[in-house]
């Protein structure tokens, strides 16, 4: 008896040992965490001081002279934004940079990801009026900048161009309202050689082709319109356009994009090749006639369905997944005037309510038609 009691007295001490070197254990991480926490708060301050310092410094040179400069940075720290006060700040190049500095509005130095380093203030700083904000990627913990002395200021900026994050940049002609209320289009590029040639195809595209349909014609205030213009995705063609989309949401990361366009230079492309709607992107074969970017938006903006038939549907298409295609009688839309019920819609089995039209052959038609049209408005309306 005495035994037993000795041997179960043991094992609770052998338990409350253990407990006691557990939450010892966890008490340490957790002092270990935070230590390193304070350390890399104080590489922080380091850091804007030597910032700061060197900005003054570089003020006392005679005016045009220029210096590169290399700072380290914690491993947390992914990027860097400045903000010149006296210059237009561009409110959509950077979406979380644009709430820090709602919040912040006194600071003009930023640290992202947000949220685990406070921004600060430093003097002498001034950015070209294309580059406000100025946002700079840290590469291996490094952040380089090229240093220019002006009258009582210092222009910063990247050394090397692709450091710098891609900013939005408006498309000539649209309007910017606010991307809550608004349809956010962003336009990438791939295999273009010449800017402008990629900035001219957007226009064209945009006031030629997709704001001249309607029902978006008569909604363009619905819509804000970006590009960007340096850097584009990865992108492969076969007989069709293939983007990888991690690549695609690092370049449109940010920049309000509910739905991204890919637009392919048109010297590498055959006509055939075949453009597509994933989910919200689009991805443009430019050889081919512009409508097509309306009828692929048609895919990703209502849910259309493709009006014309192909083997590559039978197997698994239902129209009950799609708004403009339905069962022999069409009673989906048989109270809608001037439609039709007509055989063909992605594949024989199913009916459309238009003989031809911008989801059946947009090279014949530039309409979508009554029921499409419908369709359409109803996902507009959604918008101010």
């Amino acid at each position: 008896m005495f035994k037993k009691s000795q041997f179960t007295s043991n094992v609770f001490i052998y338990i409350l040992i253990v407990i006691i070197i557990v939450f010892t254990l966890l008490l340490s991480f957790g002092g270990m965490r935070d230590f390193r926490q304070s350390e890399k708060k104080a590489e922080i301050q380091s850091f804007v001081v030597t910032l700061e310092n060197t900005l003054k410094h570089q003020n006392t040179k005679g005016r045009g002279g220029i210096d590169t400069v290399s700072f380290s940075l914690p491993s947390d720290v992914d990027k860097i934004c400045f903000i010149d006060s006296n210059e237009q700040f561009s409110p959509h190049s950077f979406l979380d940079l644009t709430k820090d500095k709602e919040i912040y509005k006194d600071k003009n130095l930023f640290f992202f990801p947000s949220g685990k380093f406070s921004p600060a203030r430093i003097n002498y700083v001034k950015l070209n009026e294309s580059e406000n904000p100025l946002c700079v990627n840290v590469a291996n913990n490094k952040l380089n900048l090229r240093l220019t002395t002006l009258t009582n200021e210092v222009l910063v900026e990247a050394i090397n161009d692709n450091d710098i994050i891609q900013n939005c940049v408006i498309v000539p002609g649209s309007g910017v309202g606010n991307p809550d209320e608004k349809i956010d289009i962003v336009f990438l590029g791939f295999g273009y050689k010449n800017k402008t040639f990629f900035t001219q195809d957007i226009e064209w595209y945009v006031s030629d082709s997709l704001l001249q349909i309607e029902p978006f014609l008569g909604n363009k205030n619905k819509f804000n319109i970006w590009m960007i213009d340096k850097g584009e995705p990865d992108c492969s063609i076969t007989d069709y356009i293939f983007c990888d989309s991690l690549s695609v949401n690092k370049l449109v990361s940010n920049c309000p994009n509910d739905y991204i366009f890919v637009l392919v230079d048109r010297g590498l492309l055959d006509i055939n090749v075949r453009s597509s709607a994933l989910s919200n992107m689009v991805k443009i074969n430019t050889r081919d006639n512009p409508l097509v970017l309306v009828h692929e938006f048609g895919h990703s903006f209502a849910n259309l369905a493709d009006e014309y038939t192909d083997d590559y549907y039978e197997s698994w298409f239902d129209a009950e997944d799609y708004p403009n295609c339905d069962y022999e009688g069409c009673s989906s839309w048989s109270s809608v005037d001037n439609t039709d019920c007509i055989r063909g819609c992605s594949t024989n089995e199913f009916y459309r309510s238009i003989d031809v039209s911008i989801m059946r052959n947009y090279d014949k038609s530039e309409e979508y038609g009554i029921l499409n049209e419908g369709i359409i408005k109803e996902r507009l309306e959604e918008y101010k």
